[in-house]
């Protein structure tokens, strides 16, 4: 399966305008932002990323998808990778699994970080 990315724009902002309906204006103000942030490009990399890792592993980390990106400059927001997941997963990409590890990235000291696999 893969992601149609020529609407993922739009559903940044229907979570933005679904968030602004439950009264949460921070948070609809930030994806708001994020539809037209410079990190774009980045996600929409990064989404391609996951589901073409998803495509030749069993499963994957942040850490896999971070080591791919290396030749891209970084978001301005680390943030924008959690999105790049949450993404993944509303299109039924990927999936989280019960498992976690340590990541290897320096940045992260070492945190735990969920392992996902394919969607079926």
């Amino acid at each position: 399966m893969t992601i149609n990315l020529i609407d993922w724009e739009k559903s940044i902002l229907s979570i933005a305008e679904r968030n602004r309906k439950l009264n949460r204006p921070k948070l609809a103000d930030a994806y708001t932002r994020l539809g037209y942030s410079e990190d774009a490009l980045w996600i929409r990399q990064a989404i391609r990323c996951v589901d073409y890792l998803i495509r030749r592993m069993p499963e994957i980390a942040a850490d896999d998808v971070w080591e791919s990106m290396q030749s891209y400059t970084a978001p301005n927001n680390p943030r924008s990778m959690g999105l790049v997941f949450k993404i993944c997963h509303k299109s039924k990409i990927i999936k989280p699994t019960a498992r976690y590890r340590k990541t290897r990235r320096k940045q992260a000291n070492g945190r735990d970080v969920r392992i996902w696999e394919a969607f079926e």
